[in-house]
């Protein structure tokens, strides 16, 4: 379904911040398999470079949660695996 409010960009920053705002007031926590459903989605599922920098933003900011001092919301060493095996 297309937007005709939001734009394509705005949609994906939205549906990130949702997951991101969402696991930082919860018990929820985004694993390496999810993050690599992301990663699909965002990175090798479109042809807009933006989601593939949005992605990469994303996924830095969850890992240091300096967004409104909310907790960190990605481990460390699962992202670091996850990298690893796409390399």
């Amino acid at each position: 379904m297309i937007s005709q409010k939001y734009s394509h960009a705005e949609e994906v920053e939205e549906r990130l911040g949702f997951l991101r705002f969402y696991a930082s007031v919860s018990d929820f926590s985004i694993r390496k398999d999810q993050l690599k459903v992301i990663y699909d989605l965002l990175a090798t599922g479109t042809a807009l470079q933006s989601d593939q920098f949005e992605f990469l933003t994303w996924c830095k900011g969850c890992c240091e949660g300096t967004n409104n001092n909310s907790k960190q919301i990605l481990d460390l060493t699962e992202v670091g695996e996850f990298f690893n095996e796409l390399i």
